[in-house]
């Protein structure tokens, strides 16, 4: 008999385990069991129904990790995809030989803990004088807050002695979390490989991520990545997550670092990926980050590559907010900003065509594809197996020719919707 069978039923719960592998030299498919090389599997979170669509399509599907080269097993998951996604590679997924990748696939394991944390005991509040395996599952029955930093004693989930706090049960000498903190009252047997954690004496709690990688602000009390620090805004951060509202500071959700510096749940960050938002809720800078963002910016490049002008050129004032530039350009599906070469831009007034041409001259990387009505014509013919009828509005036609529909009978419907 294991140790979580004989754990009471109110006691167990189901953890994700991450599995990050290799492929053999000269493999070509990552879905291919017999070609996979096993790098590391730890816990990285527990299953809970608020997160079971993300957790779901985890559990479905095999996604990318990091490039091989810069896969350091000497060191944590964690630190590698933290010291990757700083460096800001060029590399592109899809330029790179799947055997010069690392990937990570998921699945399920029984632990034992509750729906927020797997650790092996329950605290005692000091208040209400009665046990809990965490302070959100005390809160949620009861009408006084947990004061966790005051906790004295806890019980063994699996003996059922009661003793003082400490990382091992004096009776039957089981670990109650890999992870925890003396001072903050905390267990977790998340490991340091997904969610290290270390105490921080200026923010006087646990922060998520190795120390060395975090450094103390002392002007707006947190902690901000080393890669950050010199260039962060000391009054952006917040207590609570843009996106849900949700605390920060005492979430049982990870917490993610956008490259604008600002911080919201993990969950948060993928359910805005999902909708397909690409700007921060705050300053509203790109959002994607890591994988999702070399991603989003080859989407967006290829879409820019199929963009076409029609005369008469319409133009418009853009707020590029990357750069913080104001330019001219012609109104299209994708526009890009030639300084900085990004398309996180947004309409905000009428342009001229003297400032549009110049931008071009300037820029000439960002000027999109200029189309006659005979080039129409022939896009029309070749991808779509129609006739250019000249009682179509030219317009209207270049923006349905922007909205990429795949078939003819997708263009047909557009045609339909727009009236034309």
């Amino acid at each position: 008999m294991n140790q979580q069978s004989a754990v009471p039923v109110q006691f167990r719960n189901k953890i994700l385990i991450q599995q990050v592998f290799k492929l053999k030299p000269g493999s070509t498919s990552s879905n291919n069991i017999d070609d996979r090389i096993i790098i590391k599997s730890f816990p990285c979170e527990v299953m809970c129904d608020e997160l079971a669509q993300d957790q779901q399509l985890k559990l479905d599907s095999i996604f990318y990790h990091v490039p091989l080269m810069y896969y350091d097993e000497t060191k944590t998951d964690c630190e590698v995809v933290v010291d990757y996604q700083n460096i800001e590679p060029n590399s592109k997924w899809d330029e790179m030989a799947p055997d010069s990748l690392t990937y990570s696939m998921y699945y399920v394991k029984e632990d034992v803990g509750c729906q927020h944390f797997v650790r092996g005991c329950q605290m005692l509040c000091n208040t209400c004088n009665k046990y809990y395996t965490c302070r959100k599952c005390h809160d949620e029955v009861e009408d006084h807050p947990f004061p966790r930093k005051e906790t004295k004693m806890v019980k063994c989930i699996y003996c059922s002695c009661e003793q003082p706090f400490q990382q091992y049960c004096q009776n039957c000498n089981i670990c109650f979390g890999e992870q925890w903190c003396e001072l903050c009252r905390a267990f977790s047997n998340i490991g340091q490989e997904s969610k290290p954690k270390y105490h921080c004496q200026g923010c006087d709690s646990c922060v998520g991520g190795h120390a060395h990688q975090w450094r103390h602000c002392d002007k707006c009390h947190k902690c901000v990545r080393v890669f950050n620090f010199e260039n962060h805004d000391c009054h952006i951060f917040e207590d609570d997550c843009s996106v849900c509202l949700g605390s920060l500071n005492d979430s049982t959700y990870a917490l993610i670092y956008l490259n604008c510096s600002h911080v919201i749940h993990q969950k948060c960050y993928n359910e805005l990926i999902r909708q397909s938002e690409t700007k921060c809720p705050v300053c509203r800078r790109f959002l994607p980050i890591g994988t999702e963002k070399l991603e989003c910016l080859n989407f967006f490049k290829c879409q820019f590559e199929e963009t076409v002008v029609l005369e008469p050129i319409q133009w418009l004032m853009f707020q590029c907010y990357e750069c913080q530039r104001q330019f001219t350009a012609a109104d299209a599906s994708v526009v890009k900003c030639g300084k900085c070469q990004m398309y996180n831009v947004e309409v905000i007034g009428h342009g001229n065509e003297a400032e549009g041409k110049q931008e071009w001259n300037v820029y000439p990387n960002a000027k999109p594809k200029l189309c006659t009505e005979q080039e129409v014509g022939e896009i029309l013919n070749i991808k779509y197996g129609l006739e250019y009828n000249k009682e179509w509005d030219l317009l209207i036609i270049g923006k349905i020719i922007n909205y990429m529909p795949k078939t003819q009978e997708e263009f047909l419907q557009l045609l339909e919707e727009l009236n034309v």
